[in-house]
């Protein structure tokens, strides 16, 4: 079992004589309900269900079309009276996707580590529903795990979520992704003014989480997956506002 925040993906161990594996995601935000009300006829149960679908697809490197699918989740959630219930956005999923990657990596070691099966299939025996499930194997593994970096430096601005000063890693959330994205700070951009403009950063966003104000850019590599997410930042330059000023602006751009 491996916990995630705010929800925790659920094996049971793989049926007598054969690779399946029941597994099912339970979110703390539904600890009311137990996990027998989560059928498939319970709106909410089919919700969650449907969500973890999206996030294996997206980890496993398959492309979703997430204005498409969750409008189809939605749609089909209000012929079962599900009037309320918020569905999230693409980048929540997205933040659930990168939470999920060990466990779903995990689940591929009889595949690539024993080489005791071939195929993985995740059924959802908790909503008892038919249909094909999910299937891993060799090829999901290999998009899970592949990484491009760019060739090209980008700015990017946003805050410090999170920085560890003896490991150079941290999180920032950008304004084109909006969620909390891995960074990892270069040796060419640990001068001792970047880094203490990364800790006052992630000092002033922790003390006031809510404030509009309060951004750092930064000049990174990117590390996307199959499906284009960004993976993790590699950054190369912290720029200071100084930067900014002395920046020649073309008047016909």
């Amino acid at each position: 079992m491996t916990s995630l925040r705010g929800a925790q993906i659920l094996c049971s161990p793989p049926s007598e004589g054969s690779f399946k594996l029941p597994a099912w995601i339970f979110a703390a935000s539904v600890a009311t309900y137990s996990i027998g009300s989560l059928e498939n006829n319970n709106p909410l149960g089919h919700i969650i269900f449907s969500i973890y679908e999206l996030a294996i697809y997206e980890a496993t490197g398959q492309k979703v079309d997430y204005e498409k699918s969750l409008r189809e989740i939605y749609n089909e959630s209000l012929q079962e009276n599900s009037d309320g219930l918020i569905l999230p956005k693409k980048y929540q999923i997205e933040a659930l996707v990168e939470k999920i990657e060990t466990s779903i990596s995990d689940m591929h070691r009889p595949i690539i580590g024993s080489e005791t099966a071939d195929s993985l299939d995740i059924s959802d025996s908790v909503t008892r529903r038919s249909g094909n499930p999910l299937m891993l194997n060799k090829e999901t593994y290999e998009r899970l795990k592949y990484r491009k970096r760019s060739d090209d430096v980008e700015r990017l601005s946003g805050k410090v979520s999170m920085f560890n000063m003896n490991t150079f890693n941290g999180r920032l959330v950008t304004f084109e992704d909006q969620r909390p994205i891995p960074f990892y700070v270069t040796h060419a951009a640990r001068s001792s003014e970047g880094i203490q403009l990364i800790g006052q950063n992630f000092s002033r966003n922790i003390s006031n989480p809510n404030a509009t104000d309060g951004n750092i850019t930064f000049e990174v590599i990117k590390d996307t997956t199959r499906t284009g997410r960004t993976a993790k930042l590699l950054v190369v330059r912290v720029v200071f506002e100084n930067d900014f000023e002395d920046e020649v602006i073309d008047p016909e751009d």
